[in-house]
């Protein structure tokens, strides 16, 4: 059987369990504790995501680094499931050697060399934090703050320029701005301040809009704004309305007019009529939530209502970049690289 030293760090299903997915062979699975997401391109949302800077992660490294070498003699011991964790457990709770330790403690370190030997992997949990072989300060870094979002944008954004061949020490002291358009996603960069050609900003903005960066970038940006509720709130009515019509029906809202009641199409049609018909033919959404799911596309009507949808621009959202940092509207995050 291989061991983790011959084919990669990462988590593998060595006993191919069904209750866990199964890896490709010769080829580990990210551990969620060895992810950087300062080396990946524009995410959604860096929010909870759990990577190597969260909460715990180092006591997962930490504990894996002490676990590898007995786990991978375990895989060349024993061929089965049954007689690995029957074996382990025994050591930890019968011998003699680890009689020092509380129950507790002898549990997780079971508990730990069990889950290492079958995946290669830990789980953050009560074993984790109540294994001895921890020493030391824990530190800790919070995931969900608009802070840790800039910093991370900051280098994925980075990532992509590299990616496209731009030498980040092109853009100099430059100050840009990036607008992406939540409704077709297309990405537009402008310079605010500084020297920058226009070879450089076009070279800026295919390399954002390539791949899913340009989304990504949106969906980031709606929500790092909706926390800190600096969207419009018309523009934001406007977007969440025709979203969720031009996802149900593949038509344009906008094609519409705006009546105190609805919003009407040329042919007469209601846009509520229009979108239950789609969502009644759709087999996409189940049965027992296309209620719910009619009953949300009414709630982005009333709210609409509310404004002028033809006055109300389109939803578009925007940062600045300069010198490697992410600075995100509202709030003054202003993050190093």
């Amino acid at each position: 059987m291989e061991t983790v030293e011959r084919v990669g760090r990462g988590w593998y299903n060595y006993y191919h369990q069904k209750s866990r997915v199964e890896t490709p062979d010769g080829k580990a699975m990210e551990n969620w504790y060895d992810r950087d997401l300062s080396k990946e391109e524009v995410n959604a949302s860096n929010d909870h995501t759990l990577n190597r800077e969260s909460y715990g992660a180092d006591l997962c490294r930490t504990l894996y680094e002490a676990y590898a070498g007995v786990a991978a003699a375990n895989r060349a011991r024993y061929s089965n499931v049954k007689d690995m964790r029957s074996a382990v457990n025994a050591k930890y709770m019968l011998g003699r050697d680890y009689q020092q330790y509380s129950r507790e403690e002898r549990e997780a370190m079971a508990t730990n060399e069990i889950q290492m030997t079958e995946f290669g992997s830990l789980s953050l949990g009560q074993a984790v934090y109540n294994d001895p072989h921890l020493k030391g300060q824990v530190s800790t870094t919070r995931s969900d703050t608009p802070e840790f979002n800039a910093k991370m944008l900051s280098k994925q954004i980075s990532n992509v320029f590299q990616k496209n061949g731009i030498d980040l020490s092109s853009l100099g002291g430059a100050r840009f701005q990036f607008t992406v358009s939540g409704m077709t996603n297309r990405l537009g960069v402008s310079l605010v301040s500084g020297n920058a050609d226009s070879s450089l900003l076009q070279k800026m903005t295919e390399a954002l809009n390539s791949g899913k960066n340009s989304e990504n970038l949106f969906y980031n940006l709606l929500y790092d704004g909706s926390r800190k509720g600096t969207h419009d709130r018309a523009q934001l009515a406007k977007w969440s309305l025709w979203k969720d019509f031009s996802d149900m029906t593949g038509l344009d809202i906008r094609d519409a007019q705006q009546t105190k009641t609805g919003f009407l199409f040329e042919d007469g049609q209601d846009a509520r009529d229009v979108y239950k018909q789609a969502l009644q033919n759709s087999t996409s959404v189940p049965a027992q939530y296309k209620e719910a799911a009619y009953e949300n596309f009414e709630a982005h009507v009333e709210n609409a209502l509310q404004y002028d949808m033809r006055q109300t621009p389109d939803l578009e959202l925007s940062m600045s970049f300069e010198a490697g940092q992410a600075i995100l509207v509202g709030g003054g995050i202003d993050v190093m690289a």
